[in-house]
């Protein structure tokens, strides 16, 4: 890391994993970033971390099979970047939402809708989406349902 001028660079990670994407949290006090490392017997794997500005308190947010990588803050604002595969909504037990997905960075479900986007047409693929949770569906407290996500964005990848 260097100071805002680009001098004084300091490593704010030691040891042989290669660390990679690093991302400020909204309020730039934390960074979050994906440790890669090598076994012989688990593999390449890709993990988030995340760590104080100063590069004091280390902290592992996953650990996974999956190659986790390119971590994402969620602002404060009740706006939402996610990355993952859309998915037709299907037979549920909640009644919200037309679409379903799973935030690979975070493995949060989101029930989706769209205002003035047209996702039917990406059902199966990848794509980042962004948009706002909406009051009152943000943490399940509906028919036990996951957060409603309506987009405004969507880029698929």
């Amino acid at each position: 890391m260097n100071a805002a001028d680009g001098s004084e660079r300091k490593d704010l990670t030691d040891g042989p994993a290669f660390e990679d994407s690093p991302v400020f949290s909204p309020d730039g006090t934390r960074i979050a970033f994906c440790k890669i490392t090598f076994s012989r017997t688990r593999g390449e794997r890709g993990d988030i971390f995340t760590m104080k500005a100063d590069g004091t308190g280390t902290r592992r947010v996953t650990d996974t099979r999956a190659f986790e990588y390119e971590p994402a803050w969620q602002p404060t604002d009740g706006s939402v970047a996610a990355t993952g595969t859309l998915q037709s909504q299907g037979i549920t037990t909640y009644q919200y939402g037309d679409f379903v997905l799973t935030d690979e960075a975070t493995g949060q479900l989101y029930a989706v809708r769209a205002s003035g986007v047209d996702l039917s047409a990406l059902v199966g693929q990848r794509v980042t989406v962004n948009g706002t949770l909406v009051p009152g569906y943000e943490n399940g407290q509906v028919e036990d349902g996951p957060p409603l996500l309506d987009v405004t964005q969507v880029d698929p990848l």
